[in-house]
């Protein structure tokens, strides 16, 4: 996608393998999932969107 296109991509220096792009890769996508924020999620990551929907989940299993 776009986002991925300009944080990634465009403002990176030539790979040098495919190697080097795979790491490159995890990085940006570690990172826009785990540090930044999504407006659309309310300011939050979506790692802490989807922990929150696994605890909610949890919760009214038990209460069932």
């Amino acid at each position: 996608d776009a986002a991925c296109k300009t944080g990634l991509v465009w403002r990176r220096r030539p790979f040098h393998d495919l190697k080097d792009l795979e790491l490159a890769t995890f990085r940006w996508v570690s990172w826009w999932n785990s540090k930044r924020l999504h407006q659309s999620m309310g300011y939050r990551t979506p790692e802490a969107v989807e922990t929150e929907y696994y605890a909610n989940q949890a919760a009214q299993a038990a209460s069932l």
